[in-house]
């Protein structure tokens, strides 16, 4: 009996050392888990930077990882819930040997920058996880907006399906989900890229249940809500937006047919510069409303034409004014929710390089670019207005002066040399885009005279749409040269080179105001043409060049060549 009890004695001292032995080994164990989770990031691709149990293969340099820890121990450590990503699978994931520690200053932050499935911002896991939850939800619902495909097209069907799909997602875009706390930094950020002038109007196209206004009242400088103006094609949206910003102004429509801020919609209580006035009271200086800044949040690929939208902009703007481009959840979101529903959001957010190809013969310039294509984090891009934006090729006329309608030196006292569409041999000239260009001009003299210029040239090309019931019946190249010629020079061959384009042309609501324009014009391309990359040109051989072929009317020329 005393051999049994001291064999059970012996046995029992076995397992608890044994016991012990496991405990240690697990606590260890643990703490060693913890540390790499905290400590460690990945610097491959591919790589994952929530993990436990590994083992390495010296051959490969891989880790392989599985996932045997609960969801309370993941939460517990600040750490994303990898069971719902991942599942319970062995991973066969490429870790570099040399390991790159946190750190320590983040604190319990977890930094998931490196990752494309990760949002590339050091969060907290209750902020990514919010993000991953709104993500999810914004996902479900823009995925489930459209009915079944139909066999149409062009942008009055898209704007149909925009105005219908958002219309029955109201709720859920006037709901707090809408705007999880994680996405408010992200909202100050991009109303804080730009700033406007006193007196200049903001406009928040896609302005949806008007998510944005309030920041951009805030951030943008503008003084007063009564500065802002929403646009959406969703009567819906836009009436939520209303209640929620009485004072701002709204647009209901597409963004492509809103000419000015008297288009808008405001309160009783807001006013509203009226510009009327006939073409008699030329002293009279009067323009509309400037637009400051146009932003596109989280509707960029929505749009049914990108470019032409850029180039909206810039008959909106003034010298200076700002385009800003962005989406709080990223391009790669973007992405997702194309290939969730192509209809819906056509086009994925341009790259800087594709954003520069749009904006190339636009007097845009890119200020400033955030938005790494493939990571989960803020789209933000600022362009600005310029006076005058380089032509990728020079366009080169050369034609007979013909007499114009008198309008040039008669009512606006800026005398023009014409050369109508109709004295071309070709019909290139109908496929340069309607506006205001800047150039150098030559008059060429008869017999032996030496030829007079090269002068600065501000041209428009078009119809003069201001002019109703009185339009050009025809295009026409009208070149204001800047000199003082003591003399007329009609039938007299002039040579053009224009360099630069200042804005499209557009149909003005008075004629002070087409006056006030036209002097805008004449003042900043006089200046741009002072700079060097315009000035060299004036050395071109169609300008210095004595003879010039029939052929040579109307060619364009490759600089970069």
């Amino acid at each position: 009996m005393a051999i049994l009890n001291n064999n059970s004695y012996q046995r029992r001292i076995a397992l608890s050392v044994t016991a012990l032995g496991y405990f240690f080994s697990a606590l260890a164990t643990l703490t060693m888990h913890a540390r790499i989770c905290r400590g460690v990031m990945m610097q491959n691709s591919k790589s994952l930077n929530i993990f436990q149990h590994f083992t390495s293969s010296p051959s490969t340099g891989n880790l392989f990882f599985v996932n045997p820890w609960p969801p309370t121990y993941l939460k517990s450590q600040n750490m994303m819930r990898t069971e719902t990503r991942l599942g319970s699978s062995m991973l066969d994931v490429p870790f570099p040997r040399q390991k790159q520690l946190v750190p320590q200053s983040l604190g319990n932050y977890n930094c998931r920058g490196l990752h494309i499935g990760r949002w590339n911002t050091c969060l907290s896991a209750e902020e990514s996880d919010a993000l991953d939850v709104h993500e999810e939800k914004m996902l479900n619902i823009q995925g489930g907006l459209l009915g079944p495909r139909e066999q149409r097209s062009g942008a009055d069907y898209h704007n149909q399906m925009q105005r219908e799909a958002f219309d029955n997602a109201v709720n859920f875009f006037s709901s707090k989900q809408a705007v999880p706390r994680a996405v408010v930094p992200r909202l100050e950020k991009i109303s804080s890229s730009v700033t406007v002038e006193k007196g200049q109007y903001v406009l928040d196209v896609g302005c949806g249940t008007g998510a944005l206004l309030p920041f951009l009242a805030k951030n943008t400088g503008v003084y007063g809500e009564d500065k802002l103006v929403g646009l959406d094609l969703s009567s819906g949206m836009v009436g939520i937006a209303r209640e929620r910003n009485p004072n701002s102004g709204f647009f209901t429509g597409d963004f492509m047919d809103f000419k000015s801020i008297g288009d808008a919609e405001f309160s009783a209580t807001a006013t509203v510069v009226d510009v009327s006035a006939s073409e008699n009271e030329a002293d009279t200086v009067a323009t509309n409303p400037e637009v400051g800044a146009i932003f596109f949040n989280a509707v960029f690929g929505n749009l049914w034409d990108q470019p032409a939208a850029l180039a909206h902009c810039c008959e909106l703007l003034p010298t200076g004014g700002n385009v800003v481009i962005s989406h709080p959840m990223g391009s790669t979101f973007v992405k997702m929710l194309k290939k969730k529903d192509n209809r819906l959001v056509p086009h994925l957010l341009p790259t800087q390089e594709q954003l520069e190809a749009m904006v190339a013969n636009l007097p845009l310039e890119i200020k400033s670019f955030e938005g790494k294509d493939g990571v989960k984090d803020l789209y933000l891009a600022v362009l600005q207005r310029v006076p005058v934006s380089p032509l990728t090729k020079l366009l080169c006329l050369r034609g007979k002066v013909a007499h114009g309608y008198g309008r040039g030196s008669r009512k606006l006292g800026i005398p023009t040399a014409n050369l109508p569409e109709s004295n071309f041999l070709t019909s290139a000239l109908g496929d340069v885009p309607a506006g205001v260009y800047c150039g150098w001009a030559l008059v060429e003299q008869n017999g032996n005279g030496a030829h007079k210029g090269p002068f600065k040239a501000v041209v428009n090309i078009g119809f003069s749409p201001t002019f109703e019931g009185k339009e050009n019946p025809e295009k026409i190249v009208e070149a204001h040269l800047v000199h003082d010629f003591e003399e007329d020079f009609y039938d007299k061959q002039m040579r053009l080179v224009l360099v630069g384009f200042k804005r499209f042309e557009k149909k003005f609501s008075s004629f002070p105001e087409l006056l006030a324009n036209i002097r805008q014009d004449v003042k900043d391309c006089s200046e741009a043409l002072d700079c060097e990359q315009f000035k060299s040109i004036q050395d071109i051989s169609f300008l210095t060049k004595d003879d010039i072929d029939s052929h040579e009317q109307l060619v364009f020329i490759d600089i970069n060549k």
